[in-house]
């Protein structure tokens, strides 16, 4: 079985996956992948949920890989991920999404600053769990 802890970490601290099949060929940076989400995506209607409901929905965890450079990269939950960043620091909007992008109070920021993760720092289990989310 696999081996996934749980914890609570920032979204501004974790790695959008950039190796995921839908993002852009060649080297994705961060800022592709942030651009790819808010254009394909649907990340500025997801925002606006996380902002009407107040937070993210109980039970869609997000789940992560711990690196061999112990970043935390996201394998599921990359959307969410991307709009709580970019709630919490609009600097990370790209500009021509500024402005219609949503803004969050203060309290919404302090409920976002830590989501609840599942978190494995095995390859094995990271590789198993997308194979049985994406393909399975």
């Amino acid at each position: 079985a696999a081996k996934f802890r749980s914890g609570l970490i920032s979204p501004i601290n974790l790695v959008l996956d950039v190796n995921n099949p839908r993002f852009l060929s060649g080297q994705p940076t961060q800022k592709d992948a942030i651009n790819y989400l808010l254009k394909y995506s649907h990340v500025i209607e997801l925002a606006n949920s996380i902002r009407d409901n107040g937070g993210l929905y109980p039970g869609e965890r997000v789940v992560l890989f711990k690196n061999e450079s112990s970043k935390y990269v996201v394998l599921e939950g990359n959307r969410r991920v991307c709009a709580c960043k970019l709630l919490l620091d609009r600097a990370h909007i790209p500009s021509e999404y500024r402005t219609i992008f949503p803004e969050i109070t203060e309290t919404l920021k302090v409920s976002l600053a830590k989501i609840l993760v599942d978190i494995t720092d095995n390859t094995d289990d990271a590789d198993r769990f997308l194979t049985s989310r994406h393909i399975g």
